[in-house]
């Protein structure tokens, strides 16, 4: 009973950590574009300086969401964690509509997307995480 415990414990740390992959390189990749190629980016629905900053915000939720989904967390702080990731998650399927009108950068759209989606099953492992996981 407790090596199967433990193999599901291992199972569900490798699969938050698969989610979080995603959001991880794609939205640093959103910032290196933001940050090295300011022209090509002006056209895109929000500034530049409020989209580095949005994107930097929702990279902190996911790594801390993540974070605290693999530790476990239990109460009104597991409400509170995913409901900011549900937002971070809106936040940047916003961010990849916006990139559609941005000419090149259109196939940005498909990652925020994904993005978008792998942050929204953090916050889906963090409502279904516990504290008596143990990890």
């Amino acid at each position: 009973m407790a090596a199967s415990s433990t193999g599901a414990r291992q199972r569900g740390g490798l699969a938050l950590l698969i989610w979080l992959a995603g959001p991880l390189f794609e939205l640093a990749g959103v910032l290196l574009i933001y940050a090295g190629m300011p022209d090509v980016v002006e056209d895109v629905g929000f500034s530049s300086p409020v989209t580095q900053v949005m994107v930097l915000a929702v990279l902190v939720v996911t790594v801390g969401g993540a974070l605290l989904a693999w530790r476990g967390v239990t109460g009104t702080a597991r409400w509170v964690v995913a409901a900011a990731l549900f937002v971070a998650a809106g936040l940047t399927a916003a961010l990849g509509l916006a990139f559609i009108t941005g000419g090149i950068l259109a196939v940005f759209t498909i990652l925020m997307l994904h993005s978008a989606l792998s942050i929204a099953f953090v916050g889906r492992a963090v409502l279904r995480s516990s504290a008596s996981e143990g990890r």
